[in-house]
């Protein structure tokens, strides 16, 4: 178990997610994160300057943890088509679930704020998934193509799926013939 102040911004981090999802990034204040944890506003800064920093550390800490996932996997021998199947699995439930959605806030940040923050997250889903593609080409798994235009259609089609999902009915079925389909450019 962590430290108490480990526990702290966990709660912070988790309570914070909730508040972007639900509000985006503009209309989420320090005064709401501290109603939503209990904290005081004393015990939040103690942590964290600003709701800047508390949402980068959320997005940084899903492409860290997606990363490390996918590398032990590989370095285990998972078969691609197996690590590419859990991945899918898991990009198809987020696209789906609105609720917990973080598209708008990640756009609100995006253009109201100047920082490379998203070209770096960007880049390294793109080496995650070029590691990945790789992985399965060496292995026979997938066809050897040039893995740019499939890197592109996963980065900015889960994007765009989890963006219009705000505004429109996008459905499971919807979702899986699109994820199907980039699995068939693979094979």
């Amino acid at each position: 178990m962590g430290s108490k102040g480990e526990l702290t911004k966990q709660l912070i981090l988790e309570k914070a997610y909730e508040l972007f999802a639900v509000k985006g990034f503009t209309q989420v204040t320090m005064k709401d994160i501290c109603d939503k944890t209990g904290l005081s506003r004393g015990g939040l800064y103690r942590h964290y300057e600003n709701t800047d920093h508390i949402f980068e550390e959320i997005i940084k800490g899903f492409s860290d943890g997606s990363i490390d996932n996918i590398n032990e996997k590989m370095n285990r021998g998972i078969k691609a088509d197996i690590i590419l199947d859990e991945i899918f699995s898991v990009l198809e439930e987020e696209m789906l679930n609105k609720k917990d959605s973080l598209s708008l806030a990640i756009y609100e940040y995006a253009v109201t704020r100047k920082s490379d923050l998203f070209e770096k997250i960007n880049d390294i889903g793109r080496k995650k998934w070029q590691r990945l593609l790789n992985y399965g080409m060496e292995r026979g798994e997938f066809i050897k193509t040039n893995p740019e235009p499939i890197i592109d259609l996963l980065l900015y089609s889960y994007q765009g799926v989890q963006m219009w999902s705000n505004v429109t009915d996008i459905s499971r079925s919807q979702i899986s013939e699109m994820l199907q389909k980039i699995k068939e450019m693979l094979r």
